[in-house]
């Protein structure tokens, strides 16, 4: 060469070379960034600038038969490229358009007629990684790469923004389209089935794909492993904005109904169903969320929707296929009921085990509803699967009255250990792209929305061949756990007391379709002596008709940016106070180990994630805590006058609720927080004074069992770790209800807050001390021989019942600390306030001793059930993921079969990719 310019290529690696070699080194990578050597330092230089030209489809080599040269603009991983292009005309290129050139090349472009703008297929495929896992959006990618080409300015360099944003929505879209093996149908793309693109869970019960032959045919017992569960939820953050739509632009969805979003348009899309229900009321609730009050309260003005709902499998939080819909307008049964239906089209199974945060209202009339639905949705009632809506584990909390042990899949036949909050944690994940999508175009929020659950699906499959085996671990454990506890608890109770229970227990499942109002009997897994009284009662109404008048004015309210009610708030540090007890309680009680550790590990880590939220609502319902906290912090600072402080751990964090505000600072704030805590803390004083009573009586019938009957080393450890857990129980009972009962006197006064007093350990004891002497189990044997099934609230009546014999007086003379001297003497005993603080009875401890000691054995056999039914389904699921991948792999092997070239190609590559899969199980 007869140049003395040196240059080098900082791509492929650190070694300078003369001009002429370094252009023909490139003729097959044009895209490196190359520096020229000025005799002093290293200045920045192109391959464009140094005269390179780049012949598509020949190596580099020059077409015989040029088409001519265009000056394109290629974005690549290293930033964005000015590039001289020669077409090519001779038979190479098979009578390829420009367009068709580029993508033979490895680049994506912007233009099917002259494209002048293009991106390299690995740029796209980076951009996507870092978009579904870090949520990097267009404009900062593209950014990062003007910066990188370019980081003084003082360059020109094309603007290439929306050209990018166009190349990524098309090339994400085709993406879909190959991996799903949709392109491979003869058919055109839009005759392809309705959610044929969305990723599938492996998981799931798929008839004539993962299941047996004559799976339909089991015997009963076991016919639960093939439940599909699901769960159904609505996301208020993942809101979108109204904006202006260009003249001259089409903002049609790529693959309507194709993927994760129901079908939008057509007769029976969801445009056209929702118009027809515009001033439909929202989903009524039984339970005070932040998300429900949120929904109502929501300022829907200059919004196209307020959220989005979705349907996934709550077992493993796959995201159904046509099962996300956008809200116009709120929470409404219109919108689910089309999410909820298109979610299920077709499926086989036999039953469905459905969980709602308000299923215990969704599910009455739903039926019903159906027959509104679209023409494609009414299937036939032979074909259509079983539906048992139940509440999920977490929201069912928050239900009133009976409605959580009626409703919550703890309790429900074949809901194994499935919290039923799964999608609960995709929205966990999902909201992260909230802030992005918000200002998006409908057509854009599907694309990314989209391409978000086709990934966030594939990684819930792989991680399942990690995540049934740890399971599997995990619940063979607990199902031996429970086995034994439950055996202990059962020792204690007759063999017909049992089965007396046991088909109370079946009666009441018999019955799971009938209205909980309706169904005419107990439910055998709550006390009948824990209803609310009148005054708790009104103190419930009256709190729904403030925080109802709450609501409305802030919807009335056009300039408020406030979306969260009062009583929300205080939901929320209510709960997050509990998790604070729970965490507490946990190391307080028996002997810290690994389990302890974990549980008080979780609450912390609850704490800490929802408590950066719970500051931000409370510096704007109450933002005196703001100084009071720094006030706080400044005395302990002063202190420790210099001494190291110690991190306060989460749980003993002061959260500074309306009770912890000094007196002469109340003045300050809203009225509405002092009643609101008030009436709540009343509540939540009568619920755990119900459950204190109940482990009580629990306690010391475990206690008089085991005084009697137990010897033995292993049985008596066995039997001490039973009374442990109830005494623990109890005592995190205890500290909730003296967390409670200090804030309503602080909030009222000693005579406001009666009957409810701070509880000491003398208090803490059975109406009429049970002896320990093993009497007791002879009463409850007794209690049920004789028939005795007296509801505790009104039933003062005396002694001589029909059924009721001498034996049981005296067994009640016996037990009772009732002195009796002589006929017509009172007694000397002075009655413990726990048992006469809401009205309970002087007498029948039967009673009370009956229906706790049932209850904790409904529970117990539920938990057992539980877990037996948890392994059997993680060693079906293991089975069926299995399956799915060689079924997928057999769809793959097909595909190849029937095409040639590129397409058999890749489909070869699924296949090899499955068969690696497979090979880890």
């Amino acid at each position: 060469s007869t140049s003395t310019t040196l240059y080098r290529c900082d791509t492929c690696g650190t070694f300078v070379e003369c001009r002429e070699c370094c252009l023909k080194r490139h003729e097959q990578s044009p895209l490196h960034t190359i520096a020229e050597w000025t005799g002093k330092s290293w200045r920045q230089t192109s391959l464009f600038d140094l005269g390179l030209e780049i012949h598509v489809l020949h190596a580099g080599r020059v077409c015989p038969r040029q088409a001519g040269y265009t000056n394109m603009t290629v974005l690549h991983t290293n930033g964005i490229h000015r590039v001289r292009v020669g077409w090519c005309g001779c038979p190479r290129a098979r009578g390829g358009t420009q367009w068709q050139q580029c993508m033979r090349s490895g680049w994506y472009p912007s233009s099917w007629s002259t494209p002048e703008t293009a991106t390299t297929f690995r740029c796209l495929r980076r951009f996507r990684l870092l978009n579904v896992i870090g949520n990097i959006n267009v404009r900062d990618y593209v950014t990062t790469l003007e910066r990188t080409t370019n980081p003084w300015a003082v360059a020109w360099l094309p603007d290439r923004y929306k050209n990018f944003g166009y190349m990524t929505r098309q090339f994400f879209f085709l993406l879909r389209l190959k991996r799903s093996g949709v392109v491979h149908i003869p058919r055109p793309i839009a005759s392809a089935e309705r959610g044929s693109v969305a990723v599938k869970c492996w998981a799931c019960p798929r008839p004539g794909f993962n299941l047996p032959d004559g799976w339909e045919k089991v015997q009963d017992n076991v016919r639960f492993k093939y439940n599909l569960y699901l769960g159904l939820d609505a996301n208020f953050r993942l809101e979108n904005k109204l904006r202006r739509k260009a003249d001259n632009k089409d903002y049609s969805v790529l693959g309507d109904g194709l993927g994760v979003f129901a079908p939008l348009y057509g007769m029976d899309g969801y445009e056209e169903h929702i118009k027809k229900y515009v001033s439909e009321q929202d989903v009524s609730e039984c339970a005070s969320f932040a998300a429900l009050m949120q929904r109502d309260t929501r300022f829907s003005r200059g919004l196209r929707a307020t959220g989005v709902g979705a349907c996934s499998c709550t077992r493993h939080e796959s995201v159904r296929q046509n099962g996300v819909a956008d809200l116009l307008k709120g929470e409404r049964y219109s919108s689910m009921d089309y999410i909820w239906w298109c979610a299920i089209l077709n499926e086989r199974v036999v039953k469905i085990m459905a969980s709602y945060d308000v299923g215990c209202q969704w599910k009455i009339h739903l039926l019903e509803r159906l027959e509104e639905m679209p023409d494609f949705l009414r299937t036939d009632k032979e074909k259509r699967p079983e539906i048992v809506v139940s509440l999920p584990v977490w929201h069912g909390r928050g239900h009133k009255g009976g409605c959580e042990p009626a409703e919550t899949l703890r309790h429900k036949e074949g809901g194994a250990m499935v919290d039923g909050e799964g999608v609960e944690r995709v929205w966990a994940v999902t909201n992260q792209k909230a802030y992005a999508t918000r200002e998006m175009q409908a057509d854009t929020l599907h694309a990314a929305l989209e391409d978000h659950f086709d990934r966030h699906n594939f990684d819930m499959n792989l991680r399942l061949v990690v995540l049934l085996e740890k399971k599997l671990v995990v619940a063979q454990e607990e199902r031996d756990k429970q086995n034994m506890s439950f055996k202990d608890v059962s020792e204690g109770v007759a063999p017909e007391v049992r089965n007396e229970w046991l088909e109370d227990i079946r009666a009441w499942h018999a019955l799971e379709h009938v209205p909980r109002q309706d169904k005419g009997m107990a439910n055998p897994y709550e006390s009948p002596w824990l209803d609310e009284d009148l005054s708790e009662k009104d103190i419930r109404q009256e709190m729904e008709r403030m925080d109802k008048e709450e609501r409305d004015s802030i919807s009335q309210d056009a300039n408020t940016k406030r979306v969260t009610t009062t009583a929300s708030f205080l939901k929320l540090m209510l709960q997050i106070e509990n998790t604070q007890i729970r965490s507490m309680a946990a190391a307080k009680g028996q002997a810290v180990n690994k389990d302890v550790e974990t549980k008080i590990s979780d609450a912390r880590k609850s704490i800490a994630s929802r408590l950066p939220y719970a500051r931000r609502l409370q510096a704007k319902f109450m933002p005196l805590t703001i100084d009071l906290m720094e006030e706080e912090e400044r005395k302990a600072a002063a202190e420790a006058r210099g001494k190291p402080r110690l991190p306060t751990s989460e749980e003993h964090i002061k959260l500074w609720l309306p009770s912890d505000v000094p007196f002469s600072a109340r003045l300050s704030l809203p009225t509405l927080l002092f009643v609101t805590e008030a009436g709540q803390r009343r509540l939540d004083c009568s619920t755990e004074l119900d459950t204190i009573r109940q482990l009580l009586y629990s306690q010391g019938h475990l206690i008089s069992f085991r005084d009697r009957f137990i010897t033995g080393q292993a049985k008596g450890t066995r039997s001490r770790t039973l009374i442990q857990d109830v005494t623990d129980r109890l005592n995190a009972a205890v500290l909730r209800y003296n967390t409670s009962c200090t804030a309503l006197v602080t909030l009222t006064d000693q005579k406001s807050a009666w009957p409810y007093r701070i509880l000491t350990k003398e208090n803490l004891r059975t109406k009429e001390m049970i002896d320990y002497k093993g009497k007791a189990a002879d009463r409850l044997n007794k209690v049920v021989n004789s028939r005795i099934r007296k509801r505790v609230r009104g039933n003062n009546t005396g002694g001589n019942e029909e059924g009721e014999d001498e034996d049981d007086k005296d067994s009640a003379a016996a037990v009772g600390s009732t002195e009796v001297v002589g006929e017509g003497r009172e007694s000397r005993r002075v009655m413990n306030w726990i048992w006469t603080a809401k009205g309970a009875p002087d007498s029948d401890e039967d009673t009370f001793l009956y229906d706790a000691i049932r209850v904790e054995w409904c529970k117990a056999y539920a938990r057992k059930q539980r877990w037996a039914e948890e392994v059997t389904i993680l060693k079906e699921e293991q089975r069926r993921v299995v399956a799915s991948i060689n079924a997928e792999k057999h769809e793959w092997e097909v595909r190849e079969s029937k095409t040639t070239g590129g397409r058999a190609a890749y489909a070869r590559k699924q296949v090899l990719a499955r068969e690696a899969l497979a090979a880890q199980f």
